[in-house]
This record gives C-alpha cells, sequence and structure tokens, in this order.
C-alpha cells in the first residue's frame, strides 16, 4: 500500500514559511556601487575595464584606478593587456602634463614598473614614450622625477634600441645639467641613466660636449655615498674615450679618485679603483697618480684583500696600469717585493695568480728609489 505524499507545507514551522515569503517578495532596486571603488571585471574585460578607469573625468576614480594599476603591474599578463588597451599613452599625458600631483605620481609609478617588464618596454619604445615624458624631468615633485628617471634607467638597460631612443631624443645634454643641480635623493638615478646614455657613441658624444666628466669629478665630493659611487662609476665609464682621459687629468680627477680610495664605502672604493684604471691607460696618467697619493691606499686596499684571498680586480688593474711607464732602478727591493707576493699567507706553496703581477707593478710605479723605497714601507716583509 503506498503512503499519500503530504502537502508541501505539511511538517513545516512559521518559521519556514515566513522564509519562504521574504525570499519571494518584491524587492527595490538594488543601490548602486560607489564608483570610486575599483572592482575587477571578469575575464577579458579586466585590463580594458580597468584602463578605461584609469581614463575617467572623475579625479576620485582616475587616482584609485591609477593605485590599482600599480599592483596589477606587478603580473606580467596584467602589464600586456593593458598594453594592448593603450594604457602607454594615457601614462604619457599624465606624466607630461596632468594638473595633479598624485595622478602624475601614481602614473610614473605604473610607467617604473611596466619597464621592468619586456612587453612594457617593447610598448615604450614603439610609442616614444622617452621623448613624451621628458618635460617630467623639471617636475615640481620630486616623487614624480624619482619615478621617471627609475622608468627610465630599467628601460634602457635591455638592449642598444632603447638607449638610442632616449639619446634620439636628446637625454645626455639634459641629464648632465640634472646631475648638478638634482637633490641628492634623485642625483644617483641621473647617473644612471646618464652611464646607459654614453653606452652609445652619439650619446657618448653629446655627454662629453656637455662637460660630463667635469660634473662626474665635482660630484665626487658629495656627501651622498650613492652619488660618489654613481658619479665614480659614470666617470669611468666616460674615461674608456682618450678625450675624457685629458679631462680627467687635468680636471683633478685624480687626485679625487685617490683620495676616495680611503673611503668608508667599499663601493665607492671599487667605483674609483674602476676610474683609476681608466684614466692611467694614458702615460699622463700614470704620471699623476704618484703626487696624488693614489698608490699608497691602493697598495692598502690589496693588502686587505689579498689577506681574505678575495683581490679586487679593479686595485689590480689601477696599479697594473699605473706601472708601464717607469723603469726599475732597485733590483733587491724587488726580489724581496716578489718574496712577498708570491708566498702563500696560508702557509701552502700554491702561488696566487695576481701577485706575482701586482708585486711587479707596485715596483715599477715609482722613478725614484726612495719613492718605492716609501712604498716598500707599507708592505710587511
Amino acid at each position: 500500500r503506498q503512503r499519500r505524499a503530504l502537502p508541501p507545507s505539511a511538517g513545516r514551522t512559521p518559521r519556514d514559511a515566513m522564509s519562504q515569503i521574504q525570499n519571494h517578495e518584491a524587492k527595490l532596486n538594488p543601490v548602486e556601487r560607489d564608483e570610486t571603488i575599483i572592482v575587477e571585471a571578469f575575464g577579458a574585460r579586466k585590463c580594458p575595464k580597468l584602463v578605461e578607469q584609469v581614463q575617467s573625468e572623475k579625479l576620485a576614480v582616475k587616482r584609485n584606478a591609477l593605485s590599482v594599476l600599480c599592483g596589477e603591474f606587478s603580473n606580467p599578463m596584467s602589464i600586456r593587456g593593458c598594453v594592448e588597451a593603450g594604457i602607454m599613452q594615457v601614462l604619457c599625458d599624465y606624466i607630461a602634463g596632468d594638473a595633479d600631483d598624485l595622478t602624475r605620481e601614481r602614473a610614473s609609478r605604473a610607467l617604473a614598473l611596466a619597464a621592468w617588464d619586456a612587453n612594457g618596454r617593447v610598448a615604450m619604445l614603439d610609442e616614444g614614450v622617452a621623448a613624451k615624458v621628458m618635460p617630467a624631468l623639471d617636475d615640481a615633485v620630486v616623487v614624480v622625477r624619482r619615478n621617471v628617471l627609475e622608468a627610465l634607467v630599467n628601460y634602457s638597460c635591455a638592449t642598444i634600441r632603447e638607449v638610442r631612443s632616449i639619446v634620439g631624443a636628446g637625454y645626455p645634454t639634459t641629464l648632465v645639467a640634472k646631475a648638478a643641480s638634482e637633490v641628492d635623493e634623485v642625483q644617483p638615478l641621473v647617473l644612471k641613466l646618464l652611464y646607459n646614455c654614453i653606452k652609445d657613441e652619439t650619446g657618448l658624444a653629446d655627454a662629453l660636449g656637455a662637460s660630463a666628466v667635469e660634473t662626474c669629478i665635482s660630484l665626487l665630493d658629495s656627501g651622498s655615498t650613492e652619488v660618489r659611487k654613481e658619479s665614480a662609476t659614470t666617470l669611468s665609464f666616460l674615461c674608456f674615450a682618450e678625450m675624457a682621459k685629458m679631462n680627467a687629468i687635468q680636471g683633478g680627477g685624480v687626485a679625487k679618485l685617490s683620495s676616495l680610495l680611503t673611503d668608508e664605502a667599499w663601493e665607492v672604493r671599487a667605483a674609483a679603483a674602476g676610474a683609476l684604471m681608466a684614466v692611467t691607460t694614458t702615460d699622463p696618467g700614470k704620471k699623476a697618480i704618484v703626487p696624488a697619493n693614489g698608490v699608497e691606499p691602493l697598495i692598502n686596499l690589496l693588502q686587505v684583500h689579498i689577506r681574505a684571498n678575495t683581490p679586487h680586480i679593479h686595485f689590480t688593474h689601477a696599479l697594473h696600469t699605473c706601472a708601464s711607464h717607469i723603469e726599475p732602478h732597485a733590483r733587491p727591493p724587488k726580489f724581496k717585493l716578489l718574496f712577498f707576493c708570491t708566498q702563500q699567507s696560508n702557509g701552502h706553496h700554491q702561488t696566487h695568480p695576481l701577485r706575482l703581477p701586482l708585486a711587479t707593478s707596485i715596483f715599477n710605479i715609482s722613478n725614484e728609489i726612495s719613492t718605492f723605497l716609501t712604498l716598500l714601507a707599507f708592505i710587511p716583509m
């Protein structure tokens, strides 16, 4: 025998019945969401919608959308999607001419993040971003200038095509002037971008014509460790050009670089040694380092690194380039020095590959026995 089915309402409490009524009652229209709250769209509409919100005429929406854009640019797929939706031109317009400081700041930050990505760099090259954001180098907001320079440094680290686009926009001359006048916070980025620009021959010629060597020498006295390091690094690259070497020697660069060999920061000491290595490849440079008291700190630095078994290539090369123009005058000190530099500090019989050339270099630096014997005083025998 089959039981008769109970009606739908059988066995339900009044509370269940009330819930059913509430679920099916006529409701008011939903409240519209606040437009300033940026909500991610679904699927393929994600990036186009975000780019549209970035272009909103409402300032709050534009600011918030740019903030979200900066967060999204940690994802390469988001960078690609936004690039395809036309974000580069929008960012350039905001960076170069928007009246709102926060908009320029966030737009420039998004550009700096995009420059880390290959798709972002290709888009920057295709859109001619380097020329379009150049006015931002004179922006009143320091953060905007810093972000733009960071973007250009990241952009120009990839291939020579990006470097040439920056050089073609006229950056080298501007960067030399900015390096001398910028605040300490921004100067290192200016020098890094200038370093990248002189990888191109036209950029090198433009920088030298704008007195880049003299500017870098003047910045060696900066109170900022980062500025001293970057100015010495840029100077070392500039001095691979023969004209730059002579400008550095005549401008007192050898003496200033020699003084930096005793800087408290090892990065500055290494950069100064690299610059001396480049300057002293010419005979005038070799002759200038001895009266500038540059030999003693080089020897002291090499002693430290030899004992630690970690000699620095810049120190060794700097001594090598100083050595070739002088004839030896004293045999016994030479043999004594060779013996010191070829023996192992740890008691083994193997010879360190840098010790023999170092000994010869130190011996050949001075053209007087008295000066050479003075050098020997800094080396324990």
